[in-house]
């Protein structure tokens, strides 16, 4: 991790840099999964990089959800911001949206077939 400048984070599972982040109202962000899927750790950029924040996968509400194999953050096709969480079993993606100035629920999961992503 010392070299995308966050020694603190130690080994991580999955690296994102996401830009513009509306739903922060930041040019970039970054976020990170630890190693062990628990812990999402993120940073953003206005101006230059802010602190690491953790947030423990267990706390971003999703029923059943402690550990993630992967975080992405992007538009859905109406432009909102959109998250979705790849749970650590592989078989669900959890996916929320970001509109009227807040975090939408959780949706149902959609189910995937094996992706066997090492």
């Amino acid at each position: 991790m010392a070299a995308l400048g966050l020694p603190e984070a130690g080994p991580i599972r999955a690296d994102e840099l996401t830009g513009p982040d509306a739903a922060m109202g930041a040019a970039w962000k970054q976020t990170v999964i630890s190693d062990d899927g628990k812990r999402l750790l993120y940073r953003v950029y206005r101006g230059g990089w802010g602190p690491l924040n953790t947030l423990p996968v267990a706390n971003l509400g999703i029923a059943g959800v402690s550990e993630a194999r992967s975080f992405s953050q992007g538009l859905n096709p109406a432009g909102q911001p959109k998250q979705d969480v790849l749970a650590a079993d592989e078989l669900t993606v959890h996916s929320r949206v970001f509109a009227s100035g807040r975090w939408g629920p959780w949706q149902p999961p959609v189910a995937v077939p094996p992706l066997g992503v090492p």
